[in-house]
């Protein structure tokens, strides 16, 4: 998990989180709730939830860089890490 500003996100083998439909990655706010506005998205393995993730931070943006097996990512274009925006979406514009 990495604190993000307004709470935190987690990362895990899981598909729901809070009652939603949330594969492997949520976003909660400060008291513990799904916030229903960020999902990850944009990449196959984000948007089937098996992105399998060893690490991830939060940037002072509210992004979420997460590091993994560059295969378990979906082999994007930087490798084993990806930028996932705000929103969770992943940011294919950056590079590390």
């Amino acid at each position: 998990l990495t604190l993000v500003p307004g709470g935190l996100v987690v990362q895990g083998l899981f598909t729901l989180a809070d009652g939603a439909l949330r594969r492997s990655l949520a976003r909660l706010d400060d008291a513990g709730r799904l916030d229903p506005n960020w999902r990850a998205r944009g990449l196959p393995c984000l948007d089937a939830g098996t992105c399998r993730a060893f690490a991830l931070t939060s940037l002072a943006d509210g992004s979420v860089l997460l590091c993994g097996n560059a295969t378990d990512l979906g082999q994007p274009p930087s490798g084993g890490l990806i930028r996932l925006d705000p929103t969770g979406a992943y940011d294919p514009t950056w590079t590390p």
